[in-house]
């Protein structure tokens, strides 16, 4: 009697709605999933990876491009649903987490979408929302039960479907380790590390603390040309920020406040619309004759000093 009826309501229409529900689910997730995976490939493909946090390692980024290309072509193909199910709840879950870190830390974006910067709080809801979609469209059948998962994996031998699934990740993944591992380095003493893309960009990492007790490297593509000449001479504080940034504009009014003398902001490209404070010197940041582009974690406070 009681087989007969769990086998009505698995047949009956609510049952069928809520794995309609699962597969348009599944679906967005693995649209969300492989679009981050390519606009973080096309980011380390052709620039320099910052800071020295394990969440900015580039190995530890390359590691997640994987991940979300493999687990995207899984959702697609929708294999072994409950377990799938599970997964997707603990990596939104996981990914919410890092989301809401970077945002308790204040970092202007949290690096899931690549060079396209998002707040982290947004990506946070957005994390916070998924995980709450799976939580109401769980495929049929769910249990929490961990037999019933391992029940899951062991019974279902989907070897077509599973090798499906591994073509398709391969198609994927191996052109896309190919261009972020073909960033080449060159180390510039005078300015920092010179990277070159898989479009054959350049980029120029500025690394500050090397030009201590040096000649200030960047005085040759600071414009205009009256701004360069008194650098020349005397002490002087520079920085070096993006018009965009909030903490730049934090440094930059907080050195105001303090009456600190011979600032120059030096603003990096690309260039926008920006209020500083009176007092302070406005320069740009010009790019070299070999039309390489500049990279650094603004703002960037030096001081030089020149007799």
């Amino acid at each position: 009697m009681s087989t007969t009826f769990a086998a009505e309501i698995e047949l009956g229409p609510q049952s069928i709605d809520r794995s309609r529900r699962w597969n348009v689910l599944r679906f967005c997730t693995a649209a969300v999933l492989l679009t981050a995976a390519g606009l973080k490939t096309y980011q380390l493909a052709t620039t320099p990876s910052l800071g020295d946090g394990l969440l900015d390692a580039r190995w530890l980024n390359i590691l997640v491009v994987e991940f979300e290309l493999g687990f995207g072509v899984w959702l697609i193909f929708g294999m072994l649903p409950k377990t799938t199910w599970l997964a997707s709840l603990a990596c939104f879950t996981a990914f919410a987490g890092v989301s809401f870190y970077k945002g308790m830390i204040g970092a202007d974006s949290c690096g899931c979408f690549g060079a396209v910067a998002v707040n982290p709080w947004y990506t946070f809801m957005l994390d916070a929302c998924i995980v709450a979609a799976l939580i109401a469209c769980r495929p049929n059948g769910i249990s929490l039960r961990i037999r019933v998962f391992l029940s899951e994996l062991t019974a279902e031998r989907r070897w077509k479907q599973l090798a499906s699934v591994m073509i398709g990740w391969l198609l994927l993944a191996v052109p896309a380790t190919a261009v972020m591992m073909s960033v080449s380095a060159n180390s510039l003493a005078e300015l920092g590390t010179e990277f070159t893309g898989a479009d054959g960009r350049k980029t120029i990492l500025l690394e500050p603390e090397k030009w201590k007790g040096k000649e200030f490297p960047l005085l040759p593509y600071i414009e205009p040309p009256e701004v360069r000449e008194p650098l020349k001479t005397g002490e002087w504080t520079v920085v070096l920020y993006h018009h965009d940034c909030p903490k730049c504009k934090e440094t930059i009014s907080d050195l105001a406040s303090k009456g600190t003398q011979n600032v120059v902001c030096v603003e990096m490209p690309p260039y926008g619309e920006a209020t500083l404070p009176s007092g302070v010197i406005h320069a740009k940041l010009i790019a070299g004759a070999d039309g390489y582009d500049w990279f650094a974690e603004t703002p960037v406070v030096t001081t030089i000093s020149t007799i």
